[in-house]
């Protein structure tokens, strides 16, 4: 009786609104009832006051560094209303150039102050977005960084954790602070995952008694809880429409019946990363996941490292090039190196990792600035241009030829208007943006008015936008991004477009 009363105690929970990210299960969903009340007081006119020490941020403010690491305004949000820059975050989860996705992704972790009266708002949409991009080791980053004891971001440490196979910590934490309060499919997963059973079969019917669980999911339950008392045979697992949440995922997977992962959305690809997947999901799962930065290059590269190929063609045919390129990298032999890069290069920007193949072998590219083929001194250059250390590669290949190989050196030296570009309406863009012009009036206003993350955020939407053809908008994001200090990232943004296009 003690059970009933207290899930029905607790049944509003099912009806609490989803999170923004639709497949994420019901363990983010909001519970009401688990945010302590305020209590009532006399209404003194002075509105809500919070009291912490001088000189600390709220935990709402957490993220992985503060502005003096990462360059960004301290003042991203302060000035904002967080409805708008909470739509605003939603759109940041499109696909970018890597320079943008990177820009994004460090906009979401940064240490920021939210607007006053906020709230967990702006931060469970920082952590939303940076789940639906599939950065989880971002997301979580910023979670250990906020308030430990807070359901909501209890609720998507655990997803996090379903999704990566390290929910055992999770359910751990659970185990020691029941207060966090997932809804039921969790608590029963985690009282079985810590070898409690009977509980969690006690759990599961008495839930399904007071109908705080779905049919569907109480067979898919009692089949992960008891599957041999089925005499007649086990019940068969209920079919899904649409994407599986992470917990009913891990449950079909459980039962043998698991999910491929290519067709949903890119955060279930770091299941595949996991040590019990085959070799080739892994590799699909590291491309999938490098290419739109949700892992470092590293990480792709250690996976691309664990064996020799077993077949031909497709990601295979890129694991050879990439390990031979790398043996003769490694032995010195820069001749055999220079002859496989153009072909290593041509594959890996097939699919869509070019940027991938600059950030890995960067140091090594000036090596084919002097006695490599014309061919691999070309794509050398590329590539150099395309990684993080472009400003000192690039004169490493002395005077080029070629002037849109001039105007891309004088660029990565910070020098573009130094040069004149041929007339390409791409080029002349870049140069705009170069140009020193002030901010078009609408980022003028955000940045006068404390706004400067949704500056930065809009100035990266419109820089997406331009790859389909509107020029204006690369010069103009190009321009705000410089306006703030952001020098590298438009530096990096520009030459990725002109060398990658909306390929990259």
């Amino acid at each position: 009786m003690f059970i009933a009363v207290a899930l029905a105690g607790q049944g509003a929970s099912a009806a609490s609104p989803m999170s923004a990210i639709d497949w994420l299960s019901e363990t983010v969903a909001e519970d009401p009832q688990t945010t302590p009340a305020r209590p009532e007081a006399a209404d003194t006119g002075a509105g809500d006051v919070t009291v912490r020490p001088l000189g600390t941020l709220s935990p709402d403010a957490a993220g992985f560094a503060p502005s003096s690491l990462t360059g960004l305004p301290a003042n991203l949000w302060r000035g904002g209303e967080t409805r708008q820059i909470t739509a605003l975050i939603a759109e940041a989860t499109t696909d970018s150039l890597p320079a943008i996705t990177r820009l994004r992704h460090e906009v979401l972790m940064a240490e920021a102050a939210p607007p006053a009266g906020d709230g967990d708002a702006l931060l469970l949409a920082r952590i939303d977005a940076l789940i639906a991009t599939g950065a989880l080791d971002a997301a979580r980053a910023v979670l250990e960084r906020a308030r430990p004891d807070s359901p909501a971001l209890f609720r998507r440490r655990f997803d996090i954790a379903l999704l990566t196979g390290t929910e055992a910590a999770a359910c751990d934490r659970l185990r020691e602070n029941g207060g966090l309060a997932p809804d039921y499919p969790a608590r029963i997963f985690c009282l079985a995952l810590n070898g409690d059973r009977p509980a969690a079969a006690l759990t599961l019917n008495a839930a399904n008694a007071l109908h705080l669980i779905g049919p569907d999911e109480y067979t898919l339950m009692a089949r992960f809880l008891t599957p041999e008392q089925d005499k007649a045979g086990p019940a068969p697992i209920p079919a899904l429409s649409g994407t599986p949440t992470p917990l009913l995922f891990r449950l079909h997977e459980a039962l043998g019946e698991g999910f491929a992962t290519q067709t949903l959305p890119r955060a279930f690809a770091h299941a595949d990363l996991r040590p019990v997947a085959g070799w080739k999901a892994r590799l699909e799962a590291a491309e999938r996941l490098a290419r739109y930065g949700a892992i470092s290059p590293e990480r792709l590269l250690a996976v691309y490292s664990e064996r020799a190929p077993a077949a031909s063609g497709g990601v295979w045919e890129r694991v050879a090039a990439l390990q031979r390129f790398a043996r003769a990298s490694e032995q010195g032999d820069s001749g055999r190196a220079a002859m496989q890069l153009p072909r290593l290069r041509a594959l890996m920007r097939g699919a869509g990792l070019e940027h991938i193949l600059a950030a890995l072998y960067a140091p090594r590219l000036a090596d084919f600035a002097d006695a490599a083929p014309p061919a691999a001194r070309a794509t050398a250059f590329e590539l150099a241009l395309l990684s993080a250390e472009h400003a000192h590669l690039a004169p490493a290949f002395g005077a080029m030829t070629r002037p849109r190989d001039r105007f891309l050196q004088a660029l990565a030296t910070g020098r573009p208007l130094s040069i004149s570009p041929p007339a390409t309406p791409d080029l002349q863009a870049v140069r705009d943006g170069f140009d020193g012009d002030s901010p078009a009036l609408e980022y003028r206003l955000l940045l006068r008015d404390d706004r400067a993350g949704e500056a930065i955020l809009t100035a990266a939407r419109d820089f997406t936008a331009g790859l389909d053809g509107d020029l204006a908008l690369i010069s103009r994001a190009l321009r705000l991004f410089r306006a703030v200090g952001l020098e590298d990232t438009a530096r990096r943004a520009a030459l990725q477009f002109l060398i990658s296009g909306a390929q990259g």
